[in-house]
């Protein structure tokens, strides 16, 4: 875990081990969105995610994000953009700042916020 157990807060040193991985997730996920349709030949589902995240068919990352970041505390961990029987969906897992989990799912083509699960939500929660 990230969190210093003592203080709540992030070390200097587990910040940089965040943000690499972080970083490293966010540009492995734009690199993949970006890939040309010829990099996956064998997976026909991947290829058509390709397409229409490139036609504009689906709500970009940031705006999701940004998103999450006005609302919520904490530190996005995974994301994922998967195809669920014919509708997009992100899924953004996120680390509270009391080391509680939440899984943020977003329908990829509006934006909007389906579901949220984990354990004291509120503790996140940036709004009243």
């Amino acid at each position: 875990m990230f969190v210093n157990r003592f203080s709540g807060k992030l070390s200097a040193m587990n910040k940089l081990s965040y943000l690499i991985f972080v970083t490293s997730l966010s540009w492995g996920l734009q690199a993949a969105l970006a890939a040309p349709a010829g990099v996956w030949p064998d997976n026909k589902q991947q290829q058509r995610l390709y397409q229409q995240v490139q036609a504009g068919e689906v709500v970009s990352l940031e705006v999701i994000l940004a998103y999450l970041r006005e609302r919520y505390y904490g530190e996005i961990v995974e994301i994922e953009l998967e195809d669920d029987d014919g509708m997009l969906v992100y899924e953004i897992e996120m680390i509270g700042p009391q080391g509680q989990r939440a899984e943020f799912e977003f329908a990829a083509r509006t934006g909007e916020l389906m579901s949220v699960e984990g354990r004291q939500l509120k503790a996140m929660s940036k709004q009243p």
